[in-house]
């Protein structure tokens, strides 16, 4: 079974609570239906290799979908839980190619 990929919104203060290994805890913030989310599905391993040039874990802002942020542990599927916050979200976002320079 090959792993999806979601980004749940979380406020700063709350990551800032945030520990590794709180599974329950990041579960429920993760899971909550109060809370935006993106879902990329399967997709994320194309997504990945279009921002990286790499079907490998890389580095820097552009991998931010595999090998990047703060670790957090896995999720219920077997996956892991990364963390950033909103800094390095704009980080990420300003390193972002637009589709015209895809």
């Amino acid at each position: 079974m090959s792993q999806t990929f979601d980004i749940t919104f979380v406020e700063d203060a709350v990551l800032e609570t945030l520990e590794e290994g709180d599974d329950a805890r990041i579960a429920s913030i993760m899971f909550s239906e109060d809370r935006p989310t993106l879902t990329l599905g399967k997709a994320w391993h194309v997504l990945h290799m279009l921002l990286t040039g790499s079907t490998q874990a890389a580095k820097g802002p552009r991998a931010f979908i595999m090998g990047s942020g703060r670790f957090l542990g896995n999720d219920a599927n077997g996956g892991w839980v990364s963390a950033f916050d909103s800094k390095q979200v704009i980080g990420i976002y300003t390193r972002l190619p637009t589709p015209e320079t895809l």
